[in-house]
C-alpha cells in the first residue's frame, strides 16, 4: 500500500523503504501513480489533517490546559493567601502538593486499559468533570490543612486518567509522521496554563470580599470554567474515526487506510505478549527514569515559580504577573522544538540541547544572586525544560511497536514520570528562601544532568543500531517472502522485528 507523508508522496514500482513509526512498510511492490493522482492524494490528505487538527487537537489541548492549571494553581494560591490562612509552615505545603501526585500515579498506569473498555469521549470529558468539581469546591469547603490534603488527593485520582488517554488518543488519530508536531502542540498547554494562572491570580487579588479570601476565587473561577469546558467536550469529541461527523465517508475510509499503512498493516496476533514485552523492555524503564527527572523540573517550575519570583523581592501581585512572560517564552520554545523535530524527524539532539540549557541555567542560578540575572535565568530554564517532555515522549513512542506495546509503554513512562512530581514538591522549601533556593536549583541541575546522560546513551545506541542494521530493501523483500505463519512469528517481535528501525 502506498504510504503518504505530509506534503510528499513517492511514486515508484519498487519497494518503499520509508520508516513509518520505526517500521519499514511497503512489503509488496506498488504500481506507479500518475502525477495528477499524486497531487490529488496530497491535497486530500492535507484537507483531512486540517479537519482533524481543527476538531480534535484544540479540544485535547484545552482540556490539558485546565488539567495543568487546576493542579498547579496551588502555587498561585499560596502567595495569594492560602499559605497564611491555613498556616502552611515547614513541609505542609510540599506535602499537600505531593499528595496529588501520589494518587495521580496510582491510577494513570491503568488509563489506557480503561480506554479499551469505554468511550474515549466519555472517559476524557468525564474525568474532567470530576477534577473540575473538586477544584470548584476547594474554594468553598477547605478550612483547614486536613481539608486541603483531602481535596488534593481526590484531585489526583480524577486527573490521573487524562494525560495517558489523551496521548493515546493522538497516537490513534494520527500516523507516526504527524505525532511530533501534534504532541508538541498538546504540551504547549502547561505553558499557557502557567500564563493564565498568573493572570487569574492577579485578577483575583483585586477582588474585595470580606467573607472570602482572594485565593478561594482562584479555585472557584478555574473550577467553574473547567466544568463548562468538560460539558462542551462531551459533545465535540468523537468516539471513533467512524463517528467523526466532521469527515465525509470517503475521507473516513481514506484516513482509516492511511492509519493502517502507518502501523504497518499488521495484525497484533498476541496482545498479551506485547504487554509483557513493554514491561520487560529496558528502553521503557530507562526512558521512564529520564522522565522522572524531567517532570520533577517542569513541576517544580510550574508550582514554585510564583514563590521563586516573589522571593526575589517583588510583591505578591507583581510576582503573579511576572510569571506570564516566562511561560510565554516556554510556550514558543515548545512549539519551535516540536516543529523542528517534525521537520528533521529526529528527537535526541534537541533533547540534549534543551537539557544543556537547563544545566547552564540552574548552574548560573546558584552562582549569580542579583535580582535581574536571577529573573532572566528563569526564562532560560523554562525555555530549556518545557519542550523536553513532549520530545522525549514522541521519541519513546517511535521506538516501540506495535500499538499495544506502545500504549502500555507510554502508560508506564507517564506513570514513572509523574513520580517526579512528588520529588519536585520538596525541592523548594521555606528554609532555603534566604539563599534564593540554592539547594532547589542544585537539585534541578542534577535532574537535568541525569536526563542528559540517558538521552546521550539513547542517541549513541540508536545510532549504532542504525549503522549495524541499515535500511535495506532486502529486509522488506525477506519479510514479503515469509509464509503467513513465519510472518506472524516475526510480528510478535514488535520493535525487534527485521523490518523495524530506531530513529534518533
Amino acid at each position: 500500500m502506498p504510504t503518504l507523508m505530509e506534503g510528499t508522496r513517492k511514486s515508484s514500482s519498487e519497494v518503499d523503504v520509508e520508516p513509518v513509526g520505526g517500521l519499514l512498510t511497503g512489503a509488496t511492490p506498488r504500481q506507479p501513480l500518475a502525477y495528477h493522482e499524486e497531487q490529488m492524494a496530497q491535497k486530500e490528505e492535507k484537507m483531512i489533517v486540517r479537519k482533524i487538527d481543527l476538531n480534535i487537537l484544540p479540544i485535547l489541548t484545552v482540556l490539558f490546559l485546565f488539567s495543568f492549571l487546576d493542579r498547579t494553581s496551588i502555587g498561585n494560591a499560596r502567595i495569594a493567601g492560602l499559605g497564611t490562612e491555613l498556616k502552611l509552615e515547614g513541609l505542609k505545603f510540599s506535602t499537600a502538593v505531593s499528595l496529588f501526585y501520589v494518587s495521580y500515579c496510582v491510577v494513570e498506569i491503568f488509563a489506557n486499559v480503561a480506554m479499551r473498555f469505554t468511550s474515549a469521549r466519555w472517559l476524557l470529558a468525564g474525568t474532567m468533570l470530576g477534577w473540575g468539581f473538586i477544584t470548584l469546591i476547594t474554594g468553598f469547603v477547605v478550612e483547614s490543612y486536613a481539608d486541603l490534603l483531602v481535596t488534593r488527593f481526590f484531585l489526583g485520582l480524577s486527573e490521573g486518567f487524562f494525560v495517558p488517554c489523551a496521548h493515546f488518543f493522538i497516537l490513534v488519530w494520527y500516523p507516526h509522521d504527524y505525532w511530533m508536531t501534534r504532541i508538541a502542540v498538546f504540551w504547549v498547554a502547561p505553558t499557557v496554563a502557567g500564563a493564565f494562572g498568573g493572570l487569574i491570580a492577579r485578577g483575583c487579588a483585586s477582588i474585595q470580599d470580606p467573607n472570602r479570601s482572594s485565593w478561594r476565587y482562584i479555585y472557584i473561577i478555574e473550577g467553574a470554567v473547567t466544568l463548562l469546558v468538560a460539558i462542551g467536550a462531551m459533545f465535540l469529541l468523537p468516539d471513533t474515526l467512524r463517528k467523526a461527523r466532521f469527515l465525509k465517508e470517503s475521507e473516513r475510509d481514506y484516513w482509516g487506510q492511511r492509519l493502517e499503512e502507518s502501523r504497518g498493516s499488521r495484525q497484533e496476533t498476541d496482545s498479551k505478549h506485547h504487554v509483557l514485552q513493554a514491561f520487560l523492555d529496558w528502553k521503557v524503564w530507562l526512558f521512564g527514569a529520564s522522565s522522572v527527572a524531567l517532570i520533577a523540573c517542569v513541576t517544580a517550575l510550574a508550582v514554585f515559580l510564583p514563590t521563586i519570583i516573589a522571593n526575589l523581592g517583588y510583591t505578591n501581585n507583581t510576582a503573579q504577573f511576572l510569571t506570564v512572560p516566562v511561560y510565554a517564552a516556554a510556550c514558543i520554545s515548545t512549539l519551535f522544538f516540536g516543529w523542528l523535530a517534525r521537520k528533521t524527524k529526529v528527537h535526541g539532539p534537541y533533547v540534549l540541547f534543551c537539557l544543556a540549557l537547563g544545566i547552564i541555567a540552574t548552574g548560573c542560578l546558584q552562582r549569580f544572586k542579583t535580582t535581574g540575572v536571577q529573573f532572566g535565568l528563569t526564562f532560560m530554564l523554562a525555555i530549556g525544560m518545557f519542550p523536553t517532555p513532549s520530545l522525549t515522549l514522541t521519541w519513546l513512542a517511535a521506538s516501540l511497536h506495535p500499538s499495544t506495546k506502545r500504549g502500555v509503554g507510554l502508560g508506564i513512562n507517564i506513570a514513572c514520570a509523574n513520580t517526579g512530581g512528588v520529588m519536585a514538591s520538596f525541592l523548594f522549601l521555606p528554609k532555603d528562601a534566604p539563599n534564593l533556593y540554592e539547594k532547589g536549583h542544585f537539585a534541578l541541575m542534577i535532574c537535568c544532568l541525569v536526563s542528559f546522560m540517558i538521552a546521550l546513551l539513547f542517541v549513541c545506541y540508536f545510532r549504532l543500531n542504525s549503522l549495524r542494521r541499515p535500511l535495506l530493501e532486502e529486509d522488506l523483500i525477506r519479510y514479503a517472502a515469509l509464509t503467513p505463519l513465519e510472518r506472524a512469528q516475526e510480528d510478535l517481535k514488535g520493535d525487534r522485528a527485521m523490518n523495524f528501525r530506531y530513529t534518533l
